[in-house]
C-alpha cells in the first residue's frame, strides 16, 4: 500500500497513548485474579482451575511494576520485569482482539527450575487485565488468563 498505510501505522501509537492518558493508571493498581482459559491446544502446562494472581503496584504508559503468583506454585510473588528496549521497538505497539490500551512484554522467574517465562500483560479500558504466559523448551507453557480485580 501507499503513504496512507504508513501514516495510519505511525498515528496508532499516538492514539493508544491518548486513550491510555484518559484512563487513570490507578485504575489498574491492586490485585487481579483469574483462572486458565481454553482447552487442549490453547493451554499447555496449566490445568483447568489453575489460578493466576497479579498484583499491580504501578502501571502507566511507559512502565509496569507488578508481581505474579500462581495457585500451582509455578510463580511465587515473582516480579514481572518489562523487557528493556521493547518499548523502543515495534513490539511496544502489539495488539490483539479486544484492542488493549497497553501491552507489556516481560519475564518472570519460575520455581520449577526450567527458566523464566514470558509474561504478556494487557491492560484494557474497562478496566480489566489479561495475561498470557509463554515458555518454550523442555517444559513448555502457554496459558491465557482473564483477570478480574479482587474485591
Amino acid at each position: 500500500m501507499g503513504k496512507p498505510d504508513v501514516m495510519a501505522r505511525a498515528a496508532l501509537p499516538l492514539l493508544v497513548s491518548a486513550a491510555f492518558a484518559c484512563v487513570d493508571a490507578g485504575d489498574y493498581e491492586g490485585v487481579w485474579v483469574g483462572e486458565a482459559a481454553g482447552e487442549g491446544e490453547t493451554r499447555e502446562g496449566f490445568e483447568r482451575g489453575d489460578a493466576l494472581e497479579v498484583e499491580i503496584m504501578e502501571a502507566d504508559l511507559g512502565d509496569l511494576r507488578a508481581e505474579i503468583s500462581s495457585s500451582d506454585g509455578l510463580f511465587e510473588d515473582e516480579p514481572i520485569e518489562p523487557i528493556p528496549g521493547a518499548e523502543q521497538d515495534a513490539l511496544a505497539d502489539i495488539t490483539f482482539p479486544g484492542s488493549p490500551l497497553r501491552v507489556f512484554l516481560a519475564f518472570a522467574d519460575t520455581t520449577d527450575g526450567e527458566g523464566p517465562a514470558l509474561v504478556v500483560l494487557a491492560l484494557y479500558g474497562d478496566p480489566s487485565v489479561e495475561v498470557r504466559i509463554l515458555r518454550g523448551g523442555a517444559a513448555p507453557l502457554y496459558g491465557i488468563f482473564s483477570l478480574e480485580r479482587r474485591r
